[in-house]
């Protein structure tokens, strides 16, 4: 078991663990590490007691860019040490065996964005601005050491006025149950709340387009403290177009920095 493992007696040793699952914020959706960047990504696996081990992949694997499995079972792996964080490196990805029920009856939301590959507009997302005003992602002060997307409109030098939407793709939810929003902010400085946005007629290039309709979340109150949204009801908008949009105002005197990570949306 996780709590088992330890740094002297196992470091270096092949051991097999039971019953385990990544997290859910990772296992739905993310990749094994970054293979454009070829950059090693560590995943947190935990078991139905909430005992926690990292899993760190080299972006050079050559399954570096498959998508984690998402369900609960066996992980056989060499177990290392850095520092004093245990870790745990798979030899193949075939024998990382996650295809059972989830621990509790957990299960993958519906949709789902996280940043976690490090893209902004990776599976479908875009952004438009009228000013080049960008959403990026950083992992400074991360909720769970994993990117977040970020969107902020100091330059270095000065407050750039203006606009930035982040719009997710097409989410089909004609004939979902109750689909549900939620995800966290982060934010600091002074300049305007970011808004949250859904539509059904959007199709793309300038937002102003079509039209969005508002929705009340909770959202960070500054000092860079992450705040859940609470559950942002979808119901009124379930067609076959579908999008969410978050939209960053600015001016040429204020701006907050705010960020935005674990975004999706579930369904009964």
């Amino acid at each position: 078991t996780i709590d088992q493992l330890d740094p002297v007696a196992h470091q270096s040793m092949l051991v097999r663990l039971d019953s385990v699952q990544f997290v859910v914020s990772e296992a739905c959706g993310s990749t094994w590490a970054d293979p454009v960047g070829q950059q090693s990504v560590n995943h947190t696996l935990v078991d139905c007691d909430g005992n926690q081990i990292l899993v760190r992949t080299s972006g050079y694997a050559n399954y570096a860019g498959h998508y984690l499995p998402d369900g609960k079972g066996t992980f056989l792996g060499v177990l290392g040490v850095f520092g004093s964080d245990l870790q745990l490196y798979a030899r193949t990805e075939g024998e990382v065996t996650l295809f059972g029920p989830r621990c509790n009856g957990e299960v993958c939301p519906f949709f789902s964005k996280n940043f976690n590959d490090g893209q902004v507009t990776s599976e479908g997302w875009t952004q438009w601005s009228d000013n080049s005003i960008l959403w990026t992602t950083n992992t400074i002060g991360s909720n769970d050491d994993t990117p977040y997307g970020q969107v902020k409109n100091w330059n270095g030098s000065e407050n750039i006025p203006g606009e930035s939407w982040l719009i997710s793709p097409v989410i089909e939810l004609a004939g979902s149950n109750s689909p549900v929003l939620s995800f966290i902010t982060g934010c600091n400085y002074t300049g305007a709340q970011l808004e949250v946005l859904v539509s059904t007629n959007y199709t793309g290039g300038e937002p102003s387009t079509a039209t969005w309709a508002p929705l009340t979340a909770d959202l960070s109150p500054g000092g860079w403290e992450w705040t859940p949204s609470g559950p942002l009801s979808l119901s009124s908008f379930q067609t076959n177009n579908t999008r969410i949009a978050f939209k960053y105002t600015g001016t040429d005197s204020d701006g907050k920095t705010w960020e935005v990570d674990d975004i999706k949306i579930t369904v009964q």
